[in-house]
């Protein structure tokens, strides 16, 4: 004989779908209260500028990190790789702050080569001050333009308010001989 609980289907396609949708609910509540900013420790990466600066047509900005104010320091956390999906329940029950951090601090493994570090910030529809851009004004010291930003009305501009603010602006190139980034 077998043992075992005897669940019509229904009842468990039911309860899948509402764990479905309260998941869905609680990860729309996190995204809408936090504000993530993607750091990178290297300006280098031709995935990176195939992937995040529109296949090499963007600009990378380098910040010194050293100054930052305090409460922007604490809340830049290093991206921790993993095989494995971390699970947030028991954190959202028992430290909510933590939850959040959590839920954006995790990658795949695949993505390892990024060395990618995050801002994140939490809880602002509670705060009338709520922005939605990091002030990095006056941590700014570099300035990179892609191999392919070849717009002559941006690169001007660029190079234009590098000059006005003292901020050193070189363009990447393609090595010719080697699959690597230099700047000029």
């Amino acid at each position: 004989s077998k043992s075992g609980l005897n669940i019509p289907r229904n009842l468990i396609d039911d309860i899948i779908d509402k764990n479905v949708d309260l998941e869905r609910d609680i990860n729309y509540e996190i995204r809408k209260n936090i504000r993530i900013g993607s750091f990178s420790e290297r300006s280098d990466n031709l995935l990176m500028w195939s992937h995040y600066a529109n296949n090499h047509k963007g600009i990378c900005i380098e910040i010194d990190t050293k100054n930052l104010n305090v409460a922007l320091k604490n809340k830049i956390f290093p991206v921790l790789y993993d095989d494995e999906i971390k699970d947030i329940t028991v954190d959202i029950c028992c430290n909510p702050d933590y939850a959040g951090i959590k839920t954006f601090a995790y990658k795949s493994n695949d993505w390892c080569y990024e060395k990618e570090w995050r801002y994140i910030n939490q809880n602002l529809s509670y705060r009338k001050e709520s922005k939605k851009y990091i002030n990095i004004k006056g941590h700014i010291t570099k300035v990179f333009l892609g191999a392919d930003c070849r717009n002559k009305n941006d690169v001007n501009e660029i190079k234009t308010w590098g000059m006005k603010n003292d901020i050193e602006v070189c363009q990447i190139r393609l090595n010719k001989y080697r699959y690597e980034l230099n700047s000029l």
